[in-house]
């Protein structure tokens, strides 16, 4: 039995149900659409630098560093950018991020 700890969960050491799975080939998932936010961390967010309708490359440059405490951020997939809008984020309440809808290219 695994540990226990306040708030959580027990989980077995042992792997279950491996062996459903062991012979099967890896498989690649490609997301249809991608949002990605504008911020990293605690760091200021980046500008946007592409707007809906654009099409873009894996690797371009959506947002641009805005000052000493940002980073720049780039495509992680080709596609169209459907929007750049704020939207939920991890770090709780809503961060301007880009939508992109992904043309399975890169």
């Amino acid at each position: 039995m695994g540990a226990k700890f306040s708030g959580g969960i027990a989980l077995p050491h042992q792997t279950e149900h491996k062996e459903e799975t062991a012979t099967l080939p890896v498989q690649t998932f490609a997301p249809p659409q991608v949002v990605i936010p504008l911020a990293q961390g605690l760091a200021k967010p980046a500008l946007p630098v592409v707007e809906p309708g654009q099409t873009v490359r894996k690797g371009e440059l959506i947002g641009r560093a805005d000052g000493k405490m940002s980073v720049p951020v780039h495509a992680s997939v080709s596609g169209t950018v459907k929007a750049v809008e704020p939207r939920p984020y991890s770090m709780g309440g809503n961060i301007m991020s880009v939508v992109i809808e992904n043309d399975m290219q890169d």
